[in-house]
Formats: C-alpha cells, structure tokens, sequence
C-alpha cells in the first residue's frame, strides 16, 4: 500500500469533544483482513462467531438471502431503499439474531 500523507488540522483539540466516524471501523475491518490473510467476514465467523455459539449471526453479503430477514422502512408504508451490504463492510455490515445476541 502506498503512504498517504493527510495535512488537514484536527477539528478539536484532542480530550475536549468527540466525533464519530465509520472510517476508524472500515480501516480496522481492512487491517483484520491483511493480517489475519482472511477475509473481514471469515475471521469474524471463525474467531468470534462460531466460537461463541453464535449460528445465527455473521457478516451479511447482498449475494446470499436471510431467511427470516427483516426489512427496513422509510415510511409507514414505503420500504427503505435497497442498500448492497459492502458499502458498510466493517462499519455495520452484520447480521444476527436476538437469540445470538
């Protein structure tokens, strides 16, 4: 990976607010994937999920379909629009069940 150089100031001065980010999330998600040599999704299932019982709960791909999936709405009678599950990847890119949880 080539090194990025950032020369934006901080928005605060560090201890006195907070904001938050995705972006820390989907950079954590990447280096799991890098150095664990697995995907995100698979060293969730293998070192979390399936250790803990969890069967009912992983990493959600738009390629395979939930049973029992819930869908969202935007309104009282308007679903919300589809959202393809790699645009969250690390940030929110999971699926489970209370059960699991």
């Amino acid at each position: 990976m080539d090194k990025v150089e950032i020369n934006n100031p901080l928005g605060f001065v560090p201890g006195e607010e907070w904001g938050y980010s995705n972006s820390g999330y989907i950079v954590l998600g990447y280096i799991i994937g890098e150095v664990s040599g697995v995907s995100y999704g698979r060293f969730l299932r293998d070192n979390i999920f399936e250790p803990l019982g969890m069967e009912n709960t992983g990493y959600d791909v738009s390629s395979r379909i939930l049973e029992h999936h819930a869908e969202g709405y935007a309104s009282r009678f308007n679903r919300a629009d589809y959202l393809h599950m790699s645009f969250a990847y690390a940030a929110g890119g999971l699926h489970s069940t209370v059960e699991d949880l």
